[in-house]
């Protein structure tokens, strides 16, 4: 999965488009505890493949894949554009600016 845009979308928007056309499969697959964690690992992997880095992997499939089962779980409450738009912005947050470390 990349961010960047295919066809002038972003990948984002492809992918919540998908999983809101074909939402009666994959309110199925999101219930299954199972199905979360080997698509989230096979996300990994993926991710891993073109950034190159474990842990940005890891927290972004895991994140990612977390926020779609909130999404799917709680009946498409947004649209796939608003749903797309969000985890986006989610992925291109700079945390470092919005996490304070107290020791």
């Amino acid at each position: 999965m990349k961010w960047n845009s295919t066809n002038g979308k972003p990948m984002t928007l492809h992918l919540c488009e998908h999983i809101f056309k074909f939402r009666s499969f994959y309110e199925l697959e999101f219930a299954d505890t199972n199905a979360i964690r080997k698509l989230s690992n096979k996300l990994a992997a993926h991710l891993l493949h073109i950034f190159d880095d474990n842990d940005y992997a890891i927290f972004a499939s895991y994140g990612t894949t977390g926020y779609l089962t909130f999404w799917v779980k709680n009946g498409f409450t947004m649209s796939p554009a608003e749903a797309a738009e969000k985890l986006l912005k989610i992925g291109l947050t700079n945390w470092t600016k919005r996490i304070a470390y107290e020791m």
